[in-house]
């Protein structure tokens, strides 16, 4: 029985002519013979399941007929029934007519620049969009710069440069290997990076980088008080104003940024609840009507500011109750340390919320929270995620009257070099 839609359907198939006849019980009994014999399907039963089949790669069949006769009796047939499981159905190839390749998705870009210890990653799109023929190989100029078969590019740490020259021209051309005739290139700037510095992105900063064509939030700025005592002071910073759950603004970042050479980036700031926080290659395109699983193309992708924003959250590593209240004598004990379920043998571990709400410097790893390794990064986005209140301030006609305030001081992307530094001075 082949599954087709809701209700089963029934092929046939027709031998061509019977096997040798009778029955082996035992030794005794003698000879039995066999024969191979071919079997075909019967189209004019099989005619209407056409669609389905050519639409499958792998079913089950079950492949027999009714039984008839005494199988003790060697004058009389014997028919038996095959269970065939896991039969791949091999179908007609949709020959490749032509491809394009571009370092941005939707896009026709067949030149960049690429830093030596960086990546890249090519864009690949087949004509006609269905072709059972993709595949592609990929060669280059330089034996230092390889392409994998995803496209991504990677240039060595070692790349040679030629005396006196700090940028050097490579062509990466990708051939089918169904039609050998079918070639397409683009060119590639490989040039020296120069040592990586600390990135800071303020607040106010990032609100003009909105990108709202992909965006679904407000984004204003505002001014709100940052530090305390003599250090007081009103500081300018992005303000989202969110009013329901899983939405997410994006940010053009004024430089790519090769993330293979940070530790963390530590997003400032103070939300109502845990937020969404992604980076993305320059030349992602947020295409959510074509493509259904563009959230998954991001690199980095992490989740800040659990339960809401809190200072006092271990970032980096455990901590032991005795060492957090000296660190933060001002700390009430009874009221944030005993009776944490969180807290166990007398230690805090890494990432606990604890302490009241305020801003909070929420560092994101970004080896631990690398989903996709781009080195190539161009934007950034922030969005809502678990929030500590509902969403259920609506008007008469069911329109959401709530508005919930994410207010982003800064985004620091760290350097491997500072957080060395860093960890050499604790």
């Amino acid at each position: 029985m082949i599954t087709h839609g809701n209700r089963p359907k029934q092929t046939h198939i027709m031998q061509k002519d019977s096997c040798t006849t009778g029955f082996k019980e035992k030794e005794a009994d003698g000879k039995v013979g066999f024969a191979n014999r071919s079997v075909s399907f019967d189209t004019t039963y099989i005619n209407d399941l056409d669609a389905t089949l050519a639409n499958q790669t792998k079913f089950d069949l079950v492949w027999g007929t009714t039984y008839q006769g005494n199988p003790t009796d060697a004058t009389n047939k014997m028919h038996t029934t095959w269970y065939i499981d896991n039969l791949t159905l091999i179908e007609e190839d949709i020959p490749v007519t032509d491809f394009k390749i571009s370092l941005e998705e939707s896009k026709d870009v067949t030149t960049g620049r690429v830093a030596n210890g960086g990546n890249a990653q090519i864009y690949t799109t087949y004509t006609p969009a269905n072709t059972t023929q993709k595949g592609l190989t990929w060669t280059t100029t330089n034996d230092k710069v390889t392409v994998n078969a995803s496209g991504k590019v990677s240039v060595a740490d070692d790349f040679v440069f030629p005396a006196g020259q700090s940028e050097v021209k490579v062509t990466v051309t990708a051939t089918s290997k169904y039609k050998a005739a079918l070639s397409k290139s683009i060119e590639l700037t490989v040039y020296k990076a120069a040592e990586a510095q600390d990135i800071t992105i303020s607040g106010k900063e990032l609100a003009g980088m909105l990108v709202k064509d992909w965006s679904d939030a407000e984004v204003e700025t505002a001014l709100v008080e940052s530090g305390s005592g003599e250090n007081k002071e009103m500081v300018e910073v992005m303000d989202m104003r969110f009013t329901k759950n899983n939405l997410r603004n994006f940010f053009k970042l004024p430089e790519n940024i090769d993330l293979s050479q940070y530790e963390r980036i530590v997003v400032t700031g103070n939300a109502w609840g845990q937020m969404n926080f992604d980076t993305w290659d320059a030349g992602f395109t947020h295409d959510t009507e074509n493509d259904s699983e563009w959230y998954k193309k991001s690199s980095v992708s992490s989740y800040p500011f659990f339960e809401g924003a809190h200072p006092y959250r271990p970032q980096r590593e455990d901590i032991k109750v005795e060492d957090f209240l000296k660190k933060y004598p001002e700390i009430d004990k009874a009221t944030y340390i005993d009776g944490n379920t969180n807290i166990k043998d007398g230690v805090i571990p890494k990432g606990t919320t604890i302490g009241p709400r305020g801003v909070e410097p929420c560092e994101i790893d970004i080896e631990d929270d690398m989903q996709n390794d781009y080195s190539n990064t161009g934007y950034v986005s922030l969005g809502t995620n678990k929030p500590l209140v509902e969403w259920d301030e609506t008007d008469d006609d069911g329109n959401i009257t709530a508005e919930f305030h994410y207010y982003i001081y800064s985004i620091k992307f760290v350097t491997k070099k500072t957080a060395k530094a860093e960890e050499a001075a604790k």
